[in-house]
């Protein structure tokens, strides 16, 4: 059965929003509608739908103009009308055509979906949120993910990782094969410090998706995080020569590529036995101690850094993800134009008693133990200061 061209038409509008996540206007039918099956308006509103993809917004403006002066009624012109205006920086117009749309079509998945994304950028969550839902559930909608999707990415801007993340993956469970969720699942993996798993999560992106300047600096952050200095040297490589003027190569200049970053985990009260054993009592304590904490400790004795990341929030992620407890320390260090959070744990008097402790880590967490004296950390912090 093949559709009825408005039903395309909503359905190219609904993706067109979607540049920002990877997503392009896939040809919706075998053959293009003869244009005798197709009022004037309509035949305007493909030919900016055309324009819009091309990315000429002010020739898919003239056409969408034209459309409305041959049919005002028509939902479909004011949705695209609502896209235009929003990206020529006209807000109030912007809203003014998606509530017309609406107006007139109370149940097209296109048309809330564009609103919704039109009110998250314009920063009412909660009523975004809602109409990505509203056009999610529609039965008649083609495309469900890309409502789950948007939705996904306007609770990050919240944010709330896992609102996001329960969107994300409703977008994969409606379309397995959906890029962007997949890519932005893989982001958050990283965001909380499960490394592993955003290393999988990438690989799942790339069997549907190719590499982007997002994706490579993703990676190049995640295998930095495994310390697996050869994979984020080939990554980096490939960011600078396939996007070398992107915001993302900017990054990884400014972030001087070092080696591997590790995890880090709680710090436990470390005692010796008699017969030479380490062992690591956790204390209740679930606070984080600073870099004050650090800058007062005894510049002879060990730490054990377990895990840095760029996103101060994915301190206490960490350390629930490997259901840590005790006495934890972070500090920020700043990189080129960027700010590293890194995680220690645990204060010893040699090495010796630090290897132990690390020993009774949980096994993912051992390979990427690194054991520091806390006078390197406060030369480095102390070097920070004085810049």
């Amino acid at each position: 059965m093949t559709d009825h061209p408005k039903s395309s038409i909503a359905r190219c509008v609904a993706a067109s929003v979607l540049a920002v996540l990877l997503v392009a206007c896939a040809p919706l039918e075998t053959k293009a509608p003869s244009e005798s099956t197709l009022t004037p308006a309509e035949i305007n509103v493909q030919l900016g739908l055309r324009h819009w993809r091309n990315n000429q917004p002010q020739l898919a403006l003239d056409k969408i103009v034209a459309a409305l002066e041959q049919d005002p009624t028509l939902a479909s012109a004011h949705n695209v009308a609502g896209l235009i205006y929003d990206r020529l920086g006209e807000p109030a117009l912007a809203e003014r055509h998606f509530t017309r749309a609406l107006e007139l079509d109370p149940d097209d998945p296109s048309a809330r979906n564009n609103y919704g994304m039109f009110l998250c950028n314009q920063g009412h969550l909660a009523q975004a949120e809602k109409n990505f839902l509203t056009a999610a559930d529609n039965p008649d909608n083609p495309s469900p993910d890309v409502a789950y999707t948007n939705a996904g990415l306007c609770a990050r801007r919240i944010p709330d990782l896992d609102r996001a993340a329960q969107y994300f993956t409703a977008a994969l469970n409606s379309n397995p094969v959906m890029p962007a969720a997949q890519f932005q699942i893989a982001r958050i993996s990283y965001e909380k410090g499960r490394y592993s798993e955003a290393w999988r999560d990438l690989q799942h992106y790339l069997q549907v998706g190719e590499h982007t300047a997002e994706t490579l600096w993703l990676a190049v952050q995640i295998e930095r995080a495994l310390g697996n200095i050869e994979q984020e040297r080939r990554y980096a490589r490939q960011l600078q020569t396939q996007f070398p003027q992107s915001e993302e190569t900017q990054a990884l200049l400014a972030s001087e590529l070092r080696p591997g970053y590790e995890r880090i985990s709680p710090t436990p009260t470390v005692s010796t036995t008699d017969a030479g054993t380490v062992t690591v009592t956790a204390s209740t304590g679930h606070e984080f101690k600073r870099e004050d904490w650090v800058r007062a400790q005894d510049p002879q004795r060990y730490t054990v850094q377990l895990f840095a990341s760029q996103n101060e929030r994915a301190m206490p992620y960490f350390r629930d993800q490997y259901e840590l407890s005790g006495e934890m320390a972070y500090f920020a260090l700043r990189r080129g134009s960027a700010t590293w959070y890194a995680l220690i744990w645990g204060e010893f008097d040699d090495r010796r008693q630090a290897e132990n402790a690390i020993s009774q880590l949980p096994e993912v967490l051992r390979g990427t133990a690194r054991i520091r004296q806390f006078g390197a950390i406060q030369q480095d912090l102390l070097a920070q200061a004085v810049r």
